[in-house]
């Protein structure tokens, strides 16, 4: 399950993820970004809130295929996408998914806490209203 989060900046989409991160769910959360995308041809970044995550069900094959078509279905300008993944393991596969990204105008960053996270993408804390 995912919802979406408000931000305090039309530069800044967020999202928050629970439950069981699927394939299937990444492939929605992908379809939507890319409509998102294509509203908002000016770019903006990214911000995923992962704490809620209770089990990966994704193998390399999966992350590969999510790389490959943001990879070839990104044209936009750069921009940057950071993580919350506080659990080590969702960590990481996170940093699997943020080395194969590797080169790409959309730059992943993985972080432990949500000062990293907002201090690498140059907003406030309060940016992003996350719930609890």
């Amino acid at each position: 399950m995912y919802k979406w989060l408000e931000t305090n900046s039309s530069r800044l989409k967020a999202i928050s993820i629970s439950g069981d991160l699927t394939y299937d769910i990444l492939l929605n959360v992908v379809t939507e970004v890319e409509d998102l995308e294509r509203q908002n041809p000016d770019g903006f970044d990214r911000f995923s809130d992962l704490r809620k995550v209770e089990n990966i069900s994704l193998d390399s094959g999966e992350i590969r295929n999510i790389t490959n078509r943001r990879h070839i279905g990104y044209l936009g300008p750069p921009v940057r996408s950071a993580i919350l993944a506080s659990d080590p393991a969702m960590y990481g596969v996170m940093r699997i998914y943020a080395a194969m990204m590797e080169p790409s105008s959309i730059e992943v960053g993985v972080f432990y806490t949500l000062e990293e996270c907002t201090r690498w993408l140059g907003v406030d804390p309060g940016a992003v209203r996350l719930e609890d």
